[in-house]
């Protein structure tokens, strides 16, 4: 419950600071979509970028860390303005 309240804090607070800047687009990697929760943090994320009109790209690692390592590199190559690892 409190990672999910921090990485909606974290993301709100980065959002809300831009939000008269350009339009964002930020990478989300998630490790895996195993639980309940972490598709709780997914829809959470997913809800909020809408609510700002931020453009969000959703990875999911498929529960092995190479893949959250491809994800994040290719974010990085895209040039999106922020990325949340989970």
């Amino acid at each position: 419950m409190w990672k999910r309240l921090l990485i909606v804090s974290a993301v709100s607070a980065a959002m809300s600071s831009m939000a008269l800047a350009a339009p964002l687009t930020v990478g989300f990697s998630q490790v895996g979509s195993e639980s309940g929760w972490r598709a709780a943090e997914t829809n959470v994320a997913k809800s909020e970028a809408e609510k700002r009109g931020i453009t969000l790209k959703i990875a999911d690692g498929q529960q092995k860390q190479e893949n959250q390592i491809k994800a994040v590199r290719s974010f990085v190559a895209q040039g999106v303005d922020a990325i949340f690892i989970a």
